[in-house]
């Protein structure tokens, strides 16, 4: 990736994401890098010029950090003793 992404790039991102048209092509169709071209083309319509792998790795990033159902343990925070042991048992 290398470049970084400004706050207001990525919230771009993210409302284009997550459009309902937007989930309905990506949870339909089967190649998805048209999707991803429709995404980029609009973030450069935005003045934020991007290339489609930068958008789709920014966009697997932003969302398996922001997304705990993904995360392969569960997170304690803060942590304290009592949530310590929940997760040693």
């Amino acid at each position: 990736m290398g470049d970084t992404w400004w706050f207001e790039e990525t919230k771009l991102l993210i409302a284009l994401w997550s459009e309902e048209a937007v989930q309905h092509e990506l949870n339909t169709m089967h190649n998805k890098k048209l999707v991803w071209d429709k995404i980029s083309q609009e973030m450069a319509d935005g003045g934020y010029s991007r290339t489609v792998s930068s958008v789709v790795a920014v966009s697997d990033s932003v969302f398996f950090f922001f997304n705990p159902s993904k995360l392969p343990l569960p997170i304690f925070w803060p942590p304290n003793q009592v949530n310590i042991m929940a997760a040693v048992r």
